[in-house]
């Protein structure tokens, strides 16, 4: 699993270019200091209206791409006019709300995050429910 995260994010660096989101915000290190920190955490209701629609998105290894979640609960995940990734998401109420995804080339295996409001109120902090590892840091594309 490691070998195609990894081999996803080269491939959106190769696309996105090494300048590419320069400007998403430093997060907690882990979801227990982004709650320390007084960071909003994102329950169910505001998931589902967070994540639908194209968002910029960097993950812990900070590689940059495009989720465009559906209405439909699809997403692609894209680094400019490449598809990396495609599957499926779905918020459940699991563990306060989490937002999970089950990508192809993951195998159909089930990444859930909770996920946290920055304190610039634009970008989302999302963390593994299991070891509080950070996963992601998501903004909206504006319409």
């Amino acid at each position: 699993m490691r070998l195609v995260l990894l081999f996803l994010g080269a491939a959106a660096l190769l696309v996105a270019g090494p300048g590419a989101a320069a400007d998403f915000p430093p997060a907690p290190a882990d979801a227990a200091a982004a709650g320390a920190a007084g960071l909003q955490r994102l329950a169910t209701e505001r998931l589902k209206t967070e994540f639908t629609g194209a968002r910029e998105e960097r993950n812990s290894r900070g590689e940059n791409y495009v989720a465009h979640y559906g209405a439909d609960g699809r997403i692609e995940l894209r680094a400019g006019s490449s598809l990396i990734d495609s599957g499926t998401f779905s918020v459940t109420g699991q563990r306060g709300g989490s937002l999970c995804l089950m990508l192809d080339k993951q195998m159909n295996q089930r990444l859930c995050s909770i996920w946290f409001v920055a304190p610039d109120g634009v970008h989302l902090f999302g963390y593994n429910p299991s070891d509080a590892r950070l996963r992601a840091i998501s903004r909206a594309i504006p319409r």
